[in-house]
Formats: C-alpha cells, sequence, structure tokens
C-alpha cells in the first residue's frame, strides 16, 4: 500500500537534521552518539516498524528520505529481525535516519519505542513495506497548517504489485474532508492503515501509544482510543 495523498508540492525552506544513532537492546543503550537536545526539534518523526525486510527496506527507507518536504526525522526500529535488515541499513549515510535495535516484540511495540525517541510535532508512520510518495509529507503539512493543526490525520492508499505501476500516479489539487474528531467521521467509513496516518505528537503521548501485546488490528485500537481527540481530516 502507498500512503497517496495528491498536492502540488513546495519544498520547504527549512531543514531540520536528527543526529544518528544506533540503539542496540531495550535498555536505551546506544553507540555513534545520540540526539542533541539543543536542536530545533523537526515537524515530523516518521516511524517505522521493520522485521526480516531486507528485500524491501532501502526502497521504503528511500521513499522517505526523498521526500520534497524536508523537515523531518525518520526513525526505523528493528524488531529483532533474524536476515540482514540492520546491515542494510547501517549502509544508509543520512543524518535524519536514526536506527534502534531491539528484540521480538510486535509492530504496536516496536513503533512505542519509535515515538519515544520521537521529537517531531507530528508522528507519521509507515511499515516498511510501503512507501510514500514524494509529496507526501508536503501534503500533510499543507493539510495540517490549512486546518488549525489536527490532531489526527489520515490519507488514502494506493495497492500496487510492482512499483512501475507508480508511475501513473500524478499530483493534484488537495481535497480535505474536515471532522471534529474522528468519532463525528463515523458514517464516512473511513480505512485507515498504519502508513497513512499522522498523530500529534502530545496527544500520542497522552493516549499511551499502540498496545505492545502482539495482536491484530494494533492500530485500530489505537484509532479508536484517539476517537474523541480534537479535529480529524481525511486527505
Amino acid at each position: 500500500a502507498w500512503p497517496m495523498p495528491t498536492t502540488p508540492s513546495q519544498p520547504c525552506a527549512s531543514q531540520t537534521q536528527a543526529v544518528r544513532c544506533r540503539y542496540t537492546n531495550n535498555n536505551n543503550g546506544h553507540e555513534g552518539g545520540g540526539l542533541m537536545n539543543d536542536q530545533a526539534a523537526p515537524f515530523f518523526s516518521v516511524v517505522m516498524p521493520a522485521y526480516n525486510r531486507h528485500k524491501l527496506i532501502a526502497e521504503s527507507v528511500g521513499s522517505v528520505l526523498n521526500q520534497t518536504f524536508t523537515d523531518f526525522e525518520l526513525i526505523v526500529v528493528d524488531d529483532g529481525s533474524t536476515d540482514n535488515t540492520v546491515e542494510i541499513l547501517e549502509q544508509i549515510d543520512d543524518p535524519r535516519l536514526t536506527v534502534l535495535k531491539q528484540t521480538n516484540a510486535g509492530p504496536g511495540a516496536a513503533r512505542n519505542r519509535g515515538i519515544g525517541v520521537a521529537r517531531g510535532v507530528y508522528v507519521a508512520f509507515l511499515d516498511s513495506d510501503d512507501l510514500y510518495l514524494p509529496w507526501t509529507l508536503q501534503t500533510y503539512h499543507d493539510a495540517i497548517a490549512a486546518n488549525d493543526q489536527p490532531g489526527l490525520i489520515i490519507s488514502h492508499a494506493n495497492d500496487f504489485h510492482h512499483t512501475g505501476e507508480l508511475t501513473t500516479i500524478n499530483q493534484e489539487s488537495m481535497q480535505v474532508h474536515h471532522y471534529d474528531d474522528y468519532f463525528k467521521a463515523a458514517d464516512q467509513n473511513f480505512w485507515i492503515g498504519a502508513s497513512v496516518v499522522a498523530v500529534k505528537r502530545d496527544v500520542l503521548l497522552a493516549s499511551g501509544g499502540f498496545n505492545n501485546a502482539k495482536v491484530n488490528q494494533e492500530d485500530c485500537d489505537l484509532w479508536l482510543r484517539l476517537g474523541n481527540t480534537p479535529g480529524f481530516i481525511a486527505i
């Protein structure tokens, strides 16, 4: 699935870069430095859980690092991969990328690990078998700015089997549906997968984040708990 909000994109004038940091275990031990407290917080933190994704991880990460909107950090949480996912990530030299490693605990716990170190005003999610269109974060930013900084934002996704199929997707005028909260949009039957969502970080922290248990639909559980958060937009 490919989140595909559509709007003409303009590069952001500012760029915030996070110091790269590799966590080696669940105890927050790290090597190679840490995040500097005196850096300005990025607008977005993109959190990506990964488990045995050596065939896809480079392309998924690349789709974030190649965004036209540049004020973001990308936090990839390796959830105990047994293949060479981590080795591939270590070869990506970009200061906006932070790689965390933990023993296998499931996607909810992995996302929560990333949320715990995220510094962005908003936290967006992308699974490691999904891709962003180049203008995804720019669209999110423009929609947020035009709609009084809503607590919960969703876009929509396009299913594909080969990336060549995506060449037919063009940027178009952005259409945004605004609601008081997610529950007020219940009759619209919006599909919400983790890869099409951004949440205001303070709202996300107050909610307690994802269910840490290894259960199906852990993301749907969170969306329901965010159901009465003020401000919901669907792009």
